[in-house]
């Protein structure tokens, strides 16, 4: 079986929330919590000793350092890292998003700073999709809680498959789960 390949971009940015600029303006608190799902290397991840570091981690420390915080990072699952803003959990996520209008609404976002790729994987031939328009009415999979499950939520029609992280989603694609 041939795959194509389609592709999207995706922002890495840090997220703020509005807590951490009222922090940062003097409202006297020395710790500043970094959430991050340490999932994506060389961004955010766990290194040999379970530690998060990346360069994502390292230049969030660094910023709160420099702010006159103690940086300190929380690992939670990527779908906690919004939430946790607003119910103050943490301060600021350092992980690779994507921008979206309503991650603009809420929440202060950096400059983006490096761009990566997002990839749609559909069979080649006369008869498959060659846009995501046409991927309506099929059984479409995206993997984690990101920007990638936002787009696959937000095409007009089908039946969306949840594959996971990573490798876990390998086993719903050899056995032909996203099959129309």
């Amino acid at each position: 079986m041939r795959i194509a390949i389609l592709s999207a971009l995706w922002i890495s940015v840090w997220t703020f929330s509005s807590a951490w600029a009222a922090a940062a303006e003097g409202a006297g608190r020395s710790l500043l919590r970094i959430a991050s799902d340490a999932t994506f290397r060389p961004f955010h991840y766990l290194d040999q000793a379970g530690s998060a570091t990346g360069f994502d981690i390292e230049l969030a420390r660094l910023v709160a350092e420099r702010a006159g915080f103690e940086g300190i990072v929380v690992v939670r699952p990527y779908d906690q890292l919004f939430s946790g803003l607003a119910t103050l959990e943490h301060d600021v996520v350092a992980a690779t998003t994507g921008v979206t209008p309503e991650r603009e609404r809420h929440y202060l976002l950096t400059t983006p700073y490096f761009e990566t790729c997002q990839a749609a994987l559909v069979r080649a031939g006369a008869d498959e999709p060659t846009t995501l328009a046409a991927l309506g009415g099929r059984r479409v999979g995206a993997a984690g809680s990101g920007t990638s499950a936002l787009a696959l939520h937000a095409l007009p029609t089908g039946e969306p498959v949840r594959l996971g992280k990573g490798q876990e989603g390998v086993p719903t694609l050899e056995q032909r789960g996203i099959t129309p």
